[in-house]
């Protein structure tokens, strides 16, 4: 297939083409290559692409940023979704959206699966629900809904923590924010397994356990071998972001052993295989 990815440049955009790569022609999208948010210049360039299946990652994820500016968020992750998804059904390709368990309001205890009520309770969890259901309306559309991501590139949670213990430094995370996490290249497998079976629909993408943000820290941590007396757990009202973080967002994935894709490794196993490649 031709596959072009937009966010190319991201954490997530970089790891999708390395795995992709190997088998499919693949089609980096970035914002100098083509603007989201400018529907000619989307149109323009997906029209020379001629891609089979665009995989839509580019996004504002800073939930912080989408809270200070709604408009710009809205701009990007609905309105550049809506551009992209129209560009892609020009061409009568698949689209595939990256979407977050931002989605979910985290006012319950047990994981929500892909059938569950969302509720977002931020400006970046409404904006990729607005955005869900506009590219749901394409037949030949996936939706896969991941959660706080970890991996190969910079930056990402996870080296973050770890250099900051390593240089002798506190790192403060919050001990009432429960949910899952993702290793990426874990995700872009999974995400290529579901493509590739043509399995439309919406999927959870996430490595099996929960965490609270303090405890994922400290087992990171603690498998590098550095001081957990570093890792401080302070309650989310006492960090200064302008979003409201879920209290529980941890995810069930229902649907992708309906579809034959086998579940990912566990979050200590992904964090195990991070870690040790991780040079400080």
């Amino acid at each position: 297939m031709r596959i072009a990815v937009t966010g190319a440049a991201g954490l997530l955009g970089r790891e999708l083409i390395q795995t992709l790569n190997c088998v499919h022609v693949v089609l980096p999208l970035t914002r100098s290559d083509a603007d989201i948010t400018l529907r000619s210049a989307i149109f323009r360039r997906i029209a020379e692409l001629q891609p089979d299946l665009v995989i839509h990652a580019a996004a504002i994820r800073d939930l912080d940023l989408c809270e200070k500016q709604p408009d710009f968020a809205r701009a990007v992750n609905i309105e550049g979704t809506r551009n992209t998804l129209q560009a892609t059904a020009a061409c009568a390709a698949d689209f595939a959206f990256i979407s977050s368990d931002a989605v979910f309001s985290g006012t319950r205890s047990l994981p929500y699966g892909e059938d569950d009520i969302a509720r977002p309770c931020s400006v970046y969890g409404q904006t990729k629900l607005t955005a869900e259901a506009i590219v749901s309306q394409w037949p030949r559309h996936f939706i896969f809904r991941l959660s706080v991501l970890f991996g190969n590139g910079t930056p990402n949670v996870i080296e973050t923590i770890l250099r900051t213990v390593a240089s002798g430094r506190q790192y403060a995370a919050a001990t009432d924010q429960i949910g899952s996490a993702t290793y990426i290249p874990d995700a872009a497998r999974v995400i290529e397994g579901v493509i590739d079976r043509r399995a439309y629909g919406l999927f959870h993408v996430c490595n099996p356990g929960e965490y609270s943000r303090f405890d994922l820290a400290s087992l990171a941590v603690s498998i590098a071998g550095l001081p957990g007396s570093r890792v401080v757990g302070r309650r989310r009202d006492e960090f200064d972001g302008a979003a409201t973080r879920s209290e529980y967002c941890a995810m069930r994935m229902d649907r992708l052993p309906e579809v034959g894709i086998q579940l990912p490794q566990s979050v200590e196993s992904a964090l195990g295989h991070y870690v040790r490649a991780f040079v400080l």
